[in-house]
């Protein structure tokens, strides 16, 4: 006692020390651990009540108020017993319910404190003691090997028995009154009798457990799980503990389960679907109500599984919320919480219809599955027994992804310890599945059944018919859709046993007779490909897709396209570029503000306090003046409306006007009295003066552009924004007193949903009146110009949907409202309304119920957010794809030249090459597009932008255009709205400032990415200003620039999670789409035709071109398929050499088919070949991941689907390359550095002088423990490939540098960017190379098989071994004449010989080329 009575002590006393942070304080006290924290706070809080004052505190009282703290002192505890431990409840997502288990059943250890959300926590539990009573429980406990098992099965049976009488209740708290449905609030009275039967059932439930306990074998097992953890591995080792015992606690799992199930509510629910399934049969007869009854078993069953899972969990996230006094109040208090109450509802409904569903399924599905394996194992051993083991595994499986999905859908992820549990109790539901398979096939021979179509009869009763036709009912609505008032009229529509049809069609034919044109619903049931496509498109490729669909609906109905003002795809498409536009140049202005300080001869880190105390200075008077006024205005307000009254002035509104006359008299309304003001600029140096007024321009220009902005984007009314201007000459936001706090303003106001398109309010605050000084004016003002901007672009998306919504209108779909309507509806309806704002009034478009994911999209339509292995997948991915992209020169370059080709395809498509406009629109783009390049490029250097202006007005002012309508986009250019934000906060602060100026203007990687976005948007320049010209409008030449080639700023809800498991996984899907939409075009289709056919056209010339090797074989041919699938070919008149240029991403697909054509008609390629090789390459096209190289189909498959992050450690396991290539040799008799063979020499000499001062020799590496003896050649592929284009550049550069310093000539097909364009001969000896040592590796293989006699003779007569004599001589002679070669090659190489070493290497090759000629020439027997 006396040491519990110091605990405390030292318990409050740390309390006081930690500031009451428990999060702190407990830790440090793990006697505590188990005790209710909650208990332990109010202890603190009593001891400082009763000690209030005092310097020395008293215990005793508060030692007396709290007995749970002192468990000896319990009058109940009987001498010599254990006492109690505290109550606790600790809320775990390690831990989730198992359906249909109850509130603290058998899978709870009787000794440990529950988790949520499976129960209620009690702690002294009675061990194991006998169940079964008297005489038939001891016969029953004496049954050899089983006996005990079935005691234990009975007590589970039962206890999951004495939880049935919970659900009835629960399911009354689950379903709202009729009164709370129609708007009224929530009253306990209307639950009470259910909360009082709740817990009274609870209370029963908890006596039984604690009278009977648990099973000795489950609390072994419990206490296992708890100590090795609830995860996989702690699963699997609990198991095996306790393998002898899984029959018993499977058993008593299973049964608990099952029992529970059984419950009066279930079963009445379960029963009334049945009911109603039969009923619907009668008219049909007996037969049609036995069908019906067979057809319904699975919902009925799913209705029971379903509503015990929901009242369940509903019971168990109660009595975590209310703790240990489970009483009738407390459960009501706890309802009473409104936030408490919708979510319990809500997750617990989610919980039970998919617990419902997946168990309804898998009942059908074991079904089905027994049924197809009782006829596969007919005659078979034991089918009986193998059916029920494949029915079992399904029914676990099933069992386990329903938890599973169940759990994840309330946000309480299961453990594998849940699934387990839920596995096993679903595969003791197989008898049961079983028996309704034998109930399935009685009804299907007759015996139940006199019509085999009675089923199917029942679901299609209702009829349509459209003049006299039966049609399907979605036809029907279809034809509807588009239908006139005098073609309805005139048109014979039946509806017959769907009134919901026929009064959708009433209503269309009312609104259509009105003269609206009603935009025809996306189907309403869309077959299972139609839900599929749209499933992926939100997912994949675009989250918004479902509203851009309604917007493809009502073009279908207009025939054309909407208009610019209600085009929504557009709107969602240039919102980022958009906003990321105006975002930089408040960047831009910030950084102005800051060189006009430094031009000023002032330091811009101490001046920029200056500068804000200039520009409040300069605001104080006008602003005093106004505050004064309204203060003014405000006592006379309170005088006149006393006077109005004939009453007195009240003492509250007394002292009010006491307060605002010592404002008056203080003159201080903006914190900064007219004479401290005037101090301050009178003593101003006249270089302070001029530098500070220099920067207030750029500061006044954002205010004035802050004022315009709001006019014109409808955030206010244009009376608002001119009293605003007529007030202020000078103004200046006030921190902690206007519009914003700057340090918050982006953050709180929109980057809090940075998508969302729900603008309610303009952003601006009215002022109140400060009297201490403020600050920050120049961020506040920078940080304010850049909210409104980006609630004017947010504004401006929600003003095209709300224009949309009127102009193709639908009931069904959505309405649209002022304020005053809006106030009428219901919360409920209220959460479907997106805001936008009109002449400074906000109007809201309200979607129906069934359209409610809509407006959940335009309200935030954020990625998922990830986890923190995830959130490092995603950054490592995002440097890499920059070093392969934006940061890579060699990867801009022939990106512009890929770019030419899809933007070519891609305009012809949109502009019709059909029309005179059209051609002349992509012929103008095309030809002006290295035009644009010079001029992007020039425009992002400051100084020379300034020149291009004034020698081009016109083509400058369409420059900028195309950068305010949010046309730019590209690889290195993907606007993060935060990181612009953060951006904005070091130019703001001259401190960060100058970071922000040398990131912005000195960092060599920004200059790549500027080169980059150059390189990128010069085809879309080119596309806006032609557009432009040619009279098409600003927003809608944008939208067209935007989509001429990949728009990477459209992207599915999984876009940010499949980008960082997979590089450009987004870039890829766009892509795809893009040319999907091309090639459905006409004009489309056409550019692929005569992309193949100059494909064919190409491959005739190269292929008369190319010289023919060694060993016959074509140079041409000897390209690899990778390089010919993703370039144009042009061989050089030498026949070896060749030019290349890249193939645009997808429409290479058209040139491949040309050239695989052209090659099989000149024997250059079998079919198979060309087949293979087409598949790949169709695959690589559309593929959103890298779809791998390699002749292994397996080790193809793998490189396909692992993560980028991983691939190239993927690629070094397999020895294979991206492309197939092998990446490194292993030959005997060699040291790994000694192989080297596509490294730069620096590298090859660095690891083989590594390898010799470490113990190793040419031959082999050192046997000591620090020896290091590694192929250079997996270390160059490593860098290359982690560092992408800067890596696989600086390696190029390297060895050119390292060619001209020894004063030889540099490789061109090695030389950084041109090797891109062109390779030489070199290639074929690669591809020699690699031949040879695949070739070796198959005829050793097959020479070792022909030795073989069993080998032999199974191929006998199959052509196998025909020609192998000749291929093994043919092999050992090359394989003896290359070693001996290369030894000769290790002394050139030591003497430095350079004409021996290229002599040498070459007859090496020759080697390599006639031993590949013998083995084709195998081959070609083999296969006579």
């Amino acid at each position: 006692m006396e040491d519990q009575d110091q605990l405390l002590k030292d318990f409050v006393a740390s309390a006081q020390k930690y500031g009451y942070d428990y999060d702190v304080i407990m830790p440090k006290f793990p006697e505590f651990e188990g005790y209710d924290v909650e208990m332990l706070k109010g202890y603190v809080s009593k001891v400082e009540e009763i000690n209030q004052g005092s310097d020395v505190y008293d215990y005793t009282e508060a030692n007396s108020a709290f007995p749970d703290l002192f468990p000896q002192k319990k009058k109940d505890q009987t001498e010599g017993a254990a006492p109690l431990a505290p109550v606790s409840e600790v809320a775990s997502s390690e831990s989730t319910a198992v359906s249909g288990m109850p509130s603290g059943g058998s899978d709870s250890p009787a000794t440990r404190t529950r988790v949520t959300p499976e129960g209620y926590s009690f702690e002294e539990l009675s061990s194991e003691k006998p169940f079964i009573e008297g005489s038939i429980g001891d016969f029953v406990r004496s049954i050899p090997w089983i006996g005990n098992d079935i005691d234990d099965w009975a007590r589970a049976w039962s206890t999951g028995a004495q939880a049935r009488g919970q659900a009835a209740p629960a399911m009354d708290m689950l379903i709202p009154t009729y009164g709370e449905m129609t708007g009224e609030d929530f009253n306990k009275e209307d639950y009470r009798e259910a909360a009082e039967a709740l817990a009274a059932e609870v209370r029963r439930y908890e006596n039984f457990r604690e009278e009977n306990g648990i099973s000795d074998e489950l609390m072994a097992w419990n206490k296992s799980i708890q100590e090795n953890g609830h995860g996989m591995y702690g699963l699997f080792k609990t198991i095996w503990e306790h393998k002898g015992d899984l029959r018993n606690i499977a058993g008593q799992w299973a049964l608990e389960s099952l029992s529970t199930q059984l419950n009066e509510e279930g079963i009445e629910k379960a029963a009334a679907v049945q009911a109603g399934g039969m009923l619907a049969g009668a008219p049909l007869g007996a037969a049609g109500v036995g069908a019906a009854g067979v057809a319904t078993l699975p919902v009925s069953m799913a209705t029971l599984s379903g509503v015990t899972a929901a009242t369940q969990f509903l019971v168990d996230e109660l009595k975590q919320r209310v703790g240990e006094d489970f009483n009738a109040e407390a459960i009501l208090d706890a309802l009473d919480d409104d936030t408490f109450r919708n979510t319990l509802r809500k997750d617990a409904g989610k919980y039970g219809l998919v617990i419902g569903f997946v168990d309804g399924v898998t009942f059908k599905a074991g079904a089905g599955v027994s049924r197809e394996m009782g006829k596969a194992l007919q005659g078979g051993w034991m089918p009986k027994t193998r059916e029920f083991l494949a029915v079992g595994f399904t029914e676990a499986e099933g069992s386990m992804l329903g938890e599973a999905a169940a759990s994840e859908a309330v946000g309480e992820p299961a453990t594998a310890e849940a699934l387990f549990q839920e596995g096993v109790g679903g595969a003791f539901a197989t008898p049961i599945t079983m028996t309704y398979r034998g109930i399935q096939d009685l009804h299907n021979r007759g015996i139940d059944n006199q019509n085999a179509s009675v089923i199917n009869q029942l679901n299609s009763r209702a009829v349509y018919t459209a003049n006299g036709q039966r049609v399907q009912k979605q036809d029907l609505l279809d034809i509807v859709s588009v239908m006139t008032a005098e073609e309805f009229e005139n048109a014979n529509i039946e509806v017959k046993d769907d009134q919901a049809t026929a009064d959708l069609i009433q209503k269309r034919y009312e609104q259509i007779k009105k003269g609206e044109k009603v935009v025809p619903l996306p189907s309403k049931k869309p077959n299972k490909i139609q839900q599929a496509k749209d499933f992926f498109r939100r997912k994949v490729i675009d989250t918004l897709d479902p509203l851009v669909a309604l917007q493809r609906s009502a073009q279908e109905a207009r025939g054309e396209r909407v208009s610019r003002e209600t085009d929504m795809d557009a709107a969602f498409s240039m919102f980022s570029s958009r906003t990321a536009n105006r975002m930089k140049n408040v960047i831009n202005v910030a950084q102005s503000m800051g060189k006009a300080l430094k031009d000023a001869g002032l330091d811009p880190a101490t001046a920029r306090k200056g500068l804000d105390r200039f520009l409040y200075a300069r605001h104080a008077p006008e602003r005093n003046r106004v505050m004064t006024q309204r203060y003014k205005d405000r006592i006379k307000q309170i005088q006149d409306e006393a006077k109005d009254e004939k009453r007195n002035i009240t003492p509250a509104e007394e002292k009010e006007i006491k307060t605002l006359e010592g404002y008056i008299e203080e003159n201080r309304g903006s914190g900064m009295s007219d004479a401290d003001a005037q101090a301050y600029m009178d003593g101003l140096t006249p270089e302070e003066r001029a530098g500070y007024e220099a920067a207030a321009k750029f500061h006044d220009e954002v205010v004035a552009d802050t004022r315009k902005t709001l006019r014109e984007a409808g955030l206010e009314s244009e009376e608002t924004v001119d009293l605003f201007e007529s007030q202020y000459e000078f103004y200046t936001p006030l921190r902690g007193f206007a519009e914003l706090d700057p340090e918050k303003a982006l953050k709180q106001a929109d980057l809090s949903a940075p998508n969302a398109f729900d603008v309610r309010g303009s952003g601006i605050v009215r002022a109140e009146g400060r009297i201490t000084e403020a600050s920050d004016m120049s961020t506040a003002a920078l940080n304010q110009n850049a909210m409104t901007h980006m609630r004017a672009e947010k504004n401006k998306v929600g003003r095209t949907v709300y224009d949309f919504a009127n102009a193709n209108p639908n009931e069904e779909v959505y309405s649209t409202m002022d304020q005053e309507q809006f106030g009428k509806l219901k919360p409920s309806q209220k959460k479907r309304a997106v805001g936008v704002r009109i002449d400074g009034e906000t109007k809201y478009v309200v979607f129906g119920e069934k359209y409610a994911q809509h407006a959940a999209l335009l309200q935030d339509f954020s990625p998922r957010k990830m986890g923190a292995f995830m959130k490092f997948f995603s950054a490592a991915n995002r440097v890499r794809s920059k070093t392969f992209t934006s940061l890579n020169p060699e990867f801009f370059m022939t990106n512009f030249v890929r770019d030419i080709q899809a933007g070519f395809a891609n305009l012809a498509a949109d502009a019709d090459l059909t029309t005179k406009e059209g051609r002349e629109l992509v012929a103008k783009t095309m030809k002006e597009s290295t035009k644009n390049l010079r001029y992007m490029l020039a425009s992002m250097v400051p100084s020379v932008r300034e020149s291009l202006k004034a020698k081009d007005p016109e083509y400058f002012k369409f420059l900028q255009e195309f950068e305010e309508d949010g046309g730019v986009t590209g690889w290195g250019y993907a606007p993060n709205i935060e990181a612009l934000a953060k951006e904005l906060d070091q130019a703001a602060d001259s401190e960060k400032g100058k970071r922000g100026l040398a990131w912005m203007g000195k960092n060599g990687l920004e200059m790549l990415t500027t080169m980059s976005d150059a390189f990128e948007n010069s085809i879309r320049l080119s596309t806006y200003v032609n557009a432009r010209k040619m009279g098409i409008a600003r927003d809608r030449a944008a939208f067209m620039s935007k989509e001429v080639t990949v728009n990477f700023n459209r992207s599915g809800e999984w876009g940010t999670a499949l980008n960082s498991t997979y590089m450009f996984f987004n870039a890829s899907m766009q892509s795809s789409k893009r040319l999907v939409k091309t090639m459905n075009s006409k004009s489309g289709r056409a550019v692929g035709t005569g992309m193949a056919l100059t494909g064919a056209m190409i491959t005739e010339y190269n292929r008369s071109v190319s010289g023919e090797d060694e060993d016959g074989v074509l140079f041409y041919d000897k390209i690899s398929p990778y390089e010919r699938a993703r370039n144009i070919i042009i061989m050089r008149s030498n026949g070896k050499d060749y030019v290349k240029i890249p193939l645009a991403y997808g429409y290479g697909l058209f040139h491949n088919v040309g050239e695989q054509v052209s090659s099989v008609s000149r024997g250059g390629r079998t079919a198979g070949e060309a087949t293979f090789e087409m598949a790949d390459a169709t695959l690589s096209a559309f593929s959103p991941v890298t779809f791998g190289s390699s002749d292994n189909a397996l080790i193809k498959a793998g490189k396909t689907f692992t993560p980028s992050l991983a691939m190239p450690i993927a690629d070094l396991m397999v020895n294979e390359d991206w492309r197939g290539n092998r990446i490194y040799f292993d030959f005997e008799g060699k040291a790994d550095s000694e192989q080297g063979f596509d490294s730069p020499e620096f590298a090859k000499d660095f690891f083989q002088g590594l390898n010799k001062m470490t113990g190793g020799t040419e031959i082999a590496g050192g046997d000591e423990f620090y020896s290091i003896d590694i192929n250079p050649d997996i270390l160059t592929y490593a860098l290359e490939s982690y560092a992408g284009g800067i890596g696989q550049a600086a390696v190029k550069t390297g060895e050119t540098v390292a060619s001209v310093i020894e004063g030889e000539v540099p490789d061109i097909g090695r030389f950084p960017v041109l090797s891109k364009f062109y390779s030489k001969e070199n290639y074929a000896q690669l591809t020699d190379y690699f031949d040879y040592a695949d070739n070796l590796e198959i005829a050793e293989k097959r020479v070792k098989e022909f030795k073989n006699d069993e080998i032999r003779e199974r191929f006998k007569g199959e052509g196998r071994f025909r020609g192998i004599g000749v291929l093994e001589t043919t092999m050992k002679k090359s394989k003896k004449g290359i070693k001996d070669l290369e030894e000769q090659l290790d002394k050139a190489y030591a003497s430095e010989n350079t004409k021996e070493i290229e002599r040498l290497e070459g007859l090496i090759n020759r080697n390599m080329k006639m031993f590949n000629k013998a083995f084709r020439q195998y081959v070609a027997k083999t296969e006579q």
